[in-house]
């Protein structure tokens, strides 16, 4: 917020320098030492204002009428020859000093208009036009009058009351003009002794704190070249540290997106494996005839084939689980921060078939479904039910055919509990069925086992 408050101000000098720094006076001018009463005091004021911010060839003709809520004064900016008209409020007629910052704030939008300087919205141009005031060397008299107070006596039947008043004036306060004025200064050298002289204790103490909080925006450094390049070398600095970092991030997102391609590819490795010992076993159970005897020596071959593959598909199932426990624990880091990493899709529904490549779009929030590609015929399961983290306790168990269930923990230790012929005979025996389940051989070749 800082900083933004110095750029914004910066800016605007940096408008005005652009625009008319070769023609503007490094001069401040003295605030005037006579109280603005009268329409002759503020007349002869504001032809002095005109005159030191370079309006000598215009006249100004200043009179006193009455001004909305919150309007110190008005000027008007229309063609009128010589002639300008500037309006004060009765109320800050009242507050002399108030009338000098309202005369230096009147006479400034005429200096910006002659000038061709605008800045938009209107509140922002009101706000250019205090800080030309600083610009033009009219900072001490803004500074004396931006608060204005009086005191007047007052006699009633029981003796003498004082009344006190304040009022304040411009639409910068008194912080704000201290700092642009402390800016304008140090960065036309002007000194100490100079800049402080004829400012009320009020101001001096508002340019004190100023310097206290803002100390480091008056540098005297900056008005050497070096200075910049020394800035433009500490940024290259940073930046440098930082693209360091970024090349570390690098190998890491590029090292992740290795991981997850080669996850990837083990899915559809594995599914390619598990399309064609389906093919194989249907190739074998695709061949009806009827002689029994020969049913049953090929449902014979089709068991002792499982046997064949069971090793394999347990080595499957168990390098799922791997990648699948490992994703797991880091998909749920990442979801532990959702200020840096997106949170988890709502649906899963799309798809795509490992042997082909076919996209498909399947039914949202649906579980233990069989998809079939429409392409290949490849039937494989899959489930759109929201992604779930599991947590470091929940057991994780992996059955022959590579399938992940934490819900089987408790099974397993009651199987693991049976004498291992019998439970290897149970396991081979439920995964044949399952199998001769997928392939669709009947009922009483089934009852064999």
């Amino acid at each position: 917020m800082i900083d933004r408050f110095v750029e914004n101000f910066a800016d605007k000098l940096i408008l005005l320098e652009t625009k008319t720094g070769a023609h503007v006076s490094y001069k401040l001018m003295t605030p005037f030492s006579a109280l603005l009463h009268d329409y002759v005091s503020i007349q002869v004021a504001a032809k002095k204002i005109a005159d030191f911010i370079g309006l000598s060839g215009l006249t100004f003709v200043i009179g006193v009428a009455k001004q909305g809520e919150n309007v110190a004064g008005r000027v008007d900016l229309g063609n009128h020859g010589n002639a300008v008209f500037i309006d004060i409020s009765d109320e800050t007629m009242a507050f002399p000093g108030a009338v000098a910052v309202t005369l230096c704030h009147e006479l400034c939008h005429k200096w910006l208009q002659i000038n061709g300087i605008r800045s938009e919205p209107e509140a922002d141009n009101e706000i250019l036009t205090d800080v030309t005031t600083i610009f033009l060397g009219l900072g001490k008299i803004m500074l004396n009058g931006c608060i204005a107070a009086k005191e007047t006596q007052e006699t009633t039947p029981i003796g003498t009351r004082t009344i006190s008043g304040t009022i304040k004036s411009g639409y910068l306060d008194r912080e704000q003009l201290a700092f642009v004025y402390r800016l304008v200064c140090a960065m036309r050298r002007v000194p100490p002794s100079e800049y402080l002289s004829e400012l009320h204790p009020d101001a001096v103490q508002a340019l004190g704190d100023c310097n206290a909080s803002f100390g480091q925006c008056f540098d005297s450094r900056f008005h050497v070249p070096e200075t910049t390049q020394e800035l433009v070398d500490l940024l290259q600095k940073r930046i440098v540290a930082l693209q360091v970092d970024f090349a570390e991030l690098e190998k890491n997102v590029g090292y992740l997106m290795l991981c997850c391609e080669t996850a990837d590819g083990f899915i559809t490795k594995g599914h390619k494996r598990l399309g064609l010992l389906l093919r194989e076993f249907k190739e074998i159970a695709e061949q009806p005839d009827p002689d029994p005897a020969l049913n049953f020596l090929r449902t014979l071959k089709c068991r002792c084939r499982l046997d064949q593959v069971d090793g394999e598909l347990q080595t499957l199932g168990q390098d799922t689980n791997f990648y699948l426990r490992h994703l797991n624990a880091a998909g749920s880091f990442l979801h532990e921060n959702p200020e840096h990493f997106p949170p988890i899709p709502s649906v899963f529904n799309i798809t795509r078939c490992r042997q082909d490549g076919t996209k498909l779009r399947v039914p949202e929030e649906s579980a233990n479904m069989l998809v079939t590609c429409p392409t290949c015929k490849y039937r494989f399961a899959y489930n759109t039910t929201p992604l779930r983290f599991r947590d470091a306790s929940t057991r994780v168990t992996a059955s022959s055919t590579g399938h992940l269930d934490p819900t089987k923990g408790r099974e397993a230790e009651v199987k693991s509990k049976l004498p291992p012929a019998q439970r290897e005979a149970r396991s081979k025996g439920a995964r044949l069925g399952r199998l001769l389940r997928v392939l669709g051989i009947n009922r009483k070749a089934r009852s064999l086992f």
